[in-house]
């Protein structure tokens, strides 16, 4: 089973992507696909002074605007983290991430999940 976590700067940001041009995606699809989304997500809320803190000390993304998103997976005690961002990625190797989250490509996850299939 496979719960979906965002918090409202992930879904601003979600919005900002569905718009990118190399997406092509319709002004009424892009409600649709955000919807969707809403819909299936737990919707934390903004992280408090004591998330902050630690968040913190958390490994840093090269990228700021794809730091929440690390944070968001830690405060929400995920075990996974999907991106197909190279820089994100090269978050997994870091402590603390390496002993409590995984930072897979959707593809990798795949993989993973196949292999654990009965």
């Amino acid at each position: 089973r496979a719960d979906l976590f965002t918090r409202r700067d992930c879904l601003e940001e979600l919005q900002r992507v569905l718009a990118y041009r190399q997406f092509a995606i319709e002004p009424a699809r892009q409600i649709e696909l955000y919807a969707a989304y809403v819909a299936r997500a737990h919707c934390l809320p903004d992280a408090d002074e004591a998330q902050l803190t630690f968040a913190a000390s958390l490994p840093k993304c090269k990228d700021r605007d794809d730091q929440k998103f690390v944070s968001l997976a830690w405060d929400a005690g995920a075990h996974v983290l999907v991106t197909r961002d190279k820089l994100v990625l090269g978050l997994s190797r870091k402590t603390p991430l390496r002993d409590k989250l995984a930072i897979l490509t959707p593809e990798r996850l795949q993989q993973f999940l196949g292999s654990t299939s009965p």
